[in-house]
């Protein structure tokens, strides 16, 4: 994160990375808050815990991704706006990204 702040001095000076892993903190623990209200009984649901892991592997997933897409700079709007951005929005941004990389690396080498 600091050689991020140093070619961002604007960013440093109003500490959105800060910002930024509390946005992250506030969408997880909206998550968690949403199974905190569940009863026993539907945890113990097979089909409940399945997808609950899924999930908890998708938000950790997403989590992550929404700090990498800030640390990698995209400059321009989506990065001025990564704070409201929610984090699934901003990891299948990313993944549409990656995809378009991939095609053009796959065009450009005669894949």
């Amino acid at each position: 994160v600091k050689e991020v702040l140093k070619a961002r001095p604007q960013e440093r000076y109003d500490d959105r990375h800060e910002a930024l892993a509390a946005e992250i903190e506030r969408e997880v623990n909206e998550w968690v808050s949403s199974h905190l209200s569940k009863d026993n009984e539907w945890f113990m649901n097979d089909y409940h815990y399945s997808r609950l892991v899924r999930e908890l592997t998708g938000i950790k997933m997403m989590a992550v991704e929404k700090f990498e897409y800030w640390r990698e700079g995209p400059a321009g709007h989506m990065r001025n706006n990564i704070l409201s951005a929610r984090m699934e929005h901003v990891f299948r941004r990313r993944e549409v990204q990656l995809m378009n990389e991939l095609r053009q690396f796959a065009e450009t080498s005669g894949l």
